[in-house]
Order: structure tokens, then C-alpha cells, then sequence
């Protein structure tokens, strides 16, 4: 599973997949996990339903950041984070870090931008929605045809029958 309990630190970190901070951020505002799961039903007759095996959903986390007030900063976190979004496979993935869990294999699926008068029209707060990414193995099989040996199959009546003499071939004969 990609959700790890954590005993030895007290940090809280959002982490690229080289173990270094996701982009330059000040600090973790929020973070929000959803875990949900799905039982499988379908309608049958009589207005019943066949309910079936539970299954598990990939946990999402919505993490807001503070950027700074630094525009430079700011574009560089962005132009960074933007990468993230955009990529694709194992050098993309994240994981966030928190005091309990350790959350892995995470994709960024998308970025909110936002500054209030709260907090200072300078200071960036950038909203990121993740989505865990379940690695599984697939292994596949090649089935071999072959066909039935063409000498046991059951003889077959073609509909040839010997010729009989009419009835009246009898009679003049």
C-alpha cells in the first residue's frame, strides 16, 4: 500500500521524486486526505440488487503550500510544479510527508493559484490536488491453438448412394 505510518519524524514534507522538496514553498497550510471505497451492486429482478466485493479507490490528497512573496520565486514554483503536472511515469510521481503517514506514489493532477488580502496580495498559496498511483504487475499468457487431429473426426455422410434401376427400367429389361 502507499500509505506508510510514520514514528520517527515530526516534519511534514512534500517531496519530488528525487526525495527533495516538491518547489521552493514556505510551508504546508492544509492537507486533506480522502480514502473512499466502492461497493459493486447490480440491479437484478424484482427491483433487488446483487451486491458484490468491495473495492478500494486510490486516496486523494488536496495540499495547499505557501509559495512567498518573491516573484521570482513564486515563477520558478510554479514553472516547477507545472512540470510535475504535465509528466508523465515513475519520474513525476511525489510523496507527502506528514507526522503519521507517509503518502507515496502520488501524481499531481492539478494546481490552484490564490492570494487574498488575508494573507497578503503578495503571498502565494498554491492548492494541489494528488491522486495515488497503484503500481501492479500485469503478466500475460499465449494460448496455443491446435486443432483436432483431422483422422478422428467422425465420418461424414456425403449423400452418395448407389444408383437403383427404376421401376420401369425393371420392366422393360
Amino acid at each position: 500500500m502507499a500509505v506508510q505510518t510514520q514514528t520517527k519524524f515530526d516534519a511534514w514534507g512534500l517531496l519530488g521524486p528525487d526525495d527533495a522538496k516538491i518547489c521552493d514553498y514556505e510551508g504546508v497550510l492544509e492537507v486533506v486526505n480522502n480514502s473512499a471505497s466502492q461497493v459493486l451492486t447490480e440491479p437484478i429482478e424484482n427491483g433487488q440488487l446483487a451486491a458484490f466485493n468491495k473495492v478500494q479507490q486510490p486516496e486523494s490528497l488536496s495540499v495547499t503550500l505557501s509559495i512567498g512573496s518573491d516573484p521570482t520565486r513564486q515563477r520558478t514554483a510554479i514553472s516547477r510544479l507545472k512540470q510535475l503536472k504535465s509528466g508523465t511515469g515513475a519520474n513525476f510521481l511525489c510523496k507527502m510527508v506528514t507526522p503519521s503517514e507517509v503518502f507515496e506514489n502520488l501524481s499531481l493532477e492539478s494546481i490552484g493559484q490564490s492570494r487574498t488580502t488575508q494573507s497578503g496580495a503578495t503571498l502565494l498559496v498554491v492548492t494541489l490536488n494528488f491522486i495515488q498511483i497503484r503500481v501492479v504487475q500485469v503478466t500475460s499468457q499465449q494460448l496455443q491453438w491446435s486443432p483436432k487431429n483431422p483422422t478422428s473426426a467422425d465420418p461424414v455422410n456425403a449423400g452418395r448412394v448407389q444408383t437403383e434401376q427404376s421401376t420401369l427400367q425393371k420392366l422393360l429389361s
